[in-house]
């Protein structure tokens, strides 16, 4: 199923800079136990003291990182944030599932987008026009979807219907499924497509989430996902425009245990 363009994760620069600070031997550092900075400047200017040099990173890094923040308009809790930061540092059990770290973050990651593309939908009158025409498209291509007898509509706005029916128990909030699928544009262009892949649900696109989770094994469907639980009005950098729906061939095999 169609995925994020992008790592599923906080904006790059934001793992640059954790990258940053695992380089500069802070792994073991505890929010408590900060070394005491020396009064005096290191003799060799090139080797310079252990604390000031880790005193330094984490001052940039806490700097970089709030205006990161305050650009993409993300309102985080900092003492959850620094919990984080010291428990991935000092190879700490995690709080919270694996699968729940990618379904947040990546949900993140589309909020940060849409709130770019948003500010560029009000400022540039071209992508304006180009998101408003994708948009009466995708609700075109719904409706004629709908329209067809059998065809069923999710909580998602997915409109789907189903070619080959499945059995068995639907794959609802499974994590892991084995799926063959192709997706494209209204225009034709693919923008994904694997055969038998197996596939970690926390990080599909909301509709491509949806969709399998209504899925029977066995089950293929063809399907349209509207824009919002797409790649939305950001689209995915050239490949997928603002407000493009998705046309999707997809059959569940099978769901992983």
């Amino acid at each position: 199923m169609p995925h994020m363009s992008r790592t599923a994760s906080i904006p790059q620069r934001f793992i640059a800079v954790a990258a940053l600070i695992v380089s500069a031997g802070l792994a073991a550092a505890t929010l408590g136990d900060r070394p005491a900075l020396p009064s005096q400047t290191a003799p060799d200017k090139m080797a310079p003291d252990k604390a000031d040099a880790s005193y330094a990173i984490g001052f940039e890094t806490g700097r970089d990182l709030a205006r990161s923040l305050k650009d993409d308009a993300v309102d985080l809790d900092r003492a959850a944030l620094i919990a984080g930061l010291t428990d991935g540092l000092n190879g700490a059990a995690t709080r919270l599932s694996e699968a729940e770290m990618k379904r947040i973050l990546t949900e993140l990651h589309r909020r940060v987008a849409e709130s770019r593309a948003e500010q560029r939908y009000k400022t540039d009158p071209v992508f304006r026009a180009l998101a408003d025409a994708n948009a009466a498209r995708a609700k075109s291509l719904i409706d004629q979807l709908a329209a067809v007898q059998g065809a069923r509509k999710l909580d998602s706005g997915v409109v789907y219907r189903i070619v080959r029916a499945g059995e068995g128990e639907p794959a609802g909030q499974a994590a892991t499924v084995i799926v063959t699928f192709h997706a494209s544009l209204a225009d034709g262009r693919q923008v994904a497509h694997g055969v038998e892949l197996e596939v970690d649900t926390a990080g599909l696109l909301p509709g491509a989430r949806s969709l399998i989770a209504a899925m029977h094994p066995g089950e293929r469907v063809s399907a349209v996902i509207p824009p919002a639980a797409a790649f939305g009005l950001a689209g995915r950098d050239d490949e997928v425009g603002p407000n493009e729906p998705l046309l999707v061939e997809a059959e569940l095999i099978s769901i992983k245990k």
